[in-house]
């Protein structure tokens, strides 16, 4: 189910963050497995943020997925927060 913000524009309902996605120590595979169990329960938002992981870690290893499997980008929202303060 999605939520449309804007005419051209829509999210789904749900939004993974991949904060932890680094520290789950998934193999390629797993991390494929992962996104296409993500996608398959409706949820096709992904949320990446530049604290998530250090050094872009997380987004390094979500990339991998999108190399192995670009057909995974088709109608997905990917999301980097910034300016971000405490």
């Amino acid at each position: 189910m999605k939520v449309n913000l804007q005419d051209n524009f829509s999210i789904s309902k749900l939004v993974i963050g991949c904060m932890r996605l680094n520290e789950w120590n998934f193999n390629v595979e797993q991390r494929i497995e992962f996104v296409e169990w993500c996608i398959e329960q409706g949820i096709t938002t992904f949320d990446h943020a530049d604290i998530y992981g250090g050094n872009h870690h997380n987004e390094e290893l979500f990339g991998e997925v999108l190399q192995i499997k670009p057909q995974l980008r088709k109608n997905r929202n990917y999301y980097k927060m910034f300016n971000m303060c405490s």
